[in-house]
């Protein structure tokens, strides 16, 4: 009986510090847990507004459109499935979002600023998740951005280490900018800086 409790309570030890050490270390799996844990009730967060982009960052080429199987759909808010591929020729705004994710939602205020100010013909503002359809549509999306699922095993490439991560992709599928947290996403900025992607 002994060893039974001494052999529970290392596992619990175990898990403990593999949970601590996972999100000083920012362990995707173990930040999740954690903002889980800390923000059971993340619908009423205020956001911290982040810094302006630095758009002179540039990432290695990539083309989204090569790297995503063109059968590969999205659950739309209230339109059903779209494949990803229709969105070729516009500029996107793609932001990995998750229910759980206190920073995702804090940021949701200034994507929606971002999105009033862009023109919806040559511009796509999107977030998107794999998380199950029922959790996404109980959300209280109190600022309108549109929540995308993904029909099926996420790309990839648009996978991401920490969430939220942004990502700008020109009207080709190249990806132009990649960010990594909160960030000032309504600046004039960065409108500026996509309006100008859009019009080469």
């Amino acid at each position: 009986m002994t060893n039974i409790i001494s052999y529970g309570l290392g596992l619990l030890l175990g898990a403990t510090i593999t949970l601590i050490l996972g999100i000083y270390m920012d362990v995707y799996p173990a930040k999740m847990v954690y903002d889980y844990l800390r923000n059971k009730d993340l619908q009423t967060l205020s956001a911290p507004k982040g810094d302006i982009p630095d758009f002179s960052i540039v990432p290695p080429a990539v083309n989204v459109f090569d790297r995503i199987d063109a059968d590969w759909n999205l659950l739309a808010p209230d339109q059903g499935k779209i494949p990803f591929h229709d969105f070729k020729g516009k500029v996107l705004f793609l932001s990995r979002w998750a229910t759980w994710c206190a920073p995702c939602i804090a940021e949701m205020p200034e994507i929606a600023r971002l999105k009033e100010q862009l023109d919806s013909d040559e511009f796509v503002i999107m977030l998107y998740t794999d998380e199950q359809e029922y959790l996404v549509r109980s959300f209280k999306n109190e600022h309108n951005v549109p929540i995308y699922i993904s029909d099926g095993n996420l790309p990839e490439v648009l996978h991401a280490r920490s969430l939220p991560q942004s990502m700008v992709v020109d009207k080709n599928g190249v990806v132009r900018y990649v960010h990594s947290g909160v960030a000032a996403w309504g600046d004039e900025a960065v409108v500026d800086y996509l309006k100008m992607i859009a019009s080469e």
